[in-house]
């Protein structure tokens, strides 16, 4: 596999892993989990949790 091949799997990898951490966090708001306890179960703080959020 040529390098720009292994970039362009890796940029799809990274688009699908974005948008599946996207649904579980709309998932677990929606669920009523509260955004502290989502972030340290995810590992993400605040901030990185609003940029997920519309």
């Amino acid at each position: 596999m040529t390098a720009s091949a292994r970039v362009q799997t890796l940029q799809l990898q990274l688009e699908a892993a974005r948008s599946a951490l996207d649904h579980a966090v709309h998932q677990a708001l929606g669920s009523g989990v509260e955004r502290g306890e989502l972030a340290l179960a995810s590992g993400l703080n605040g901030s990185e949790i609003e940029t997920l959020l519309p």
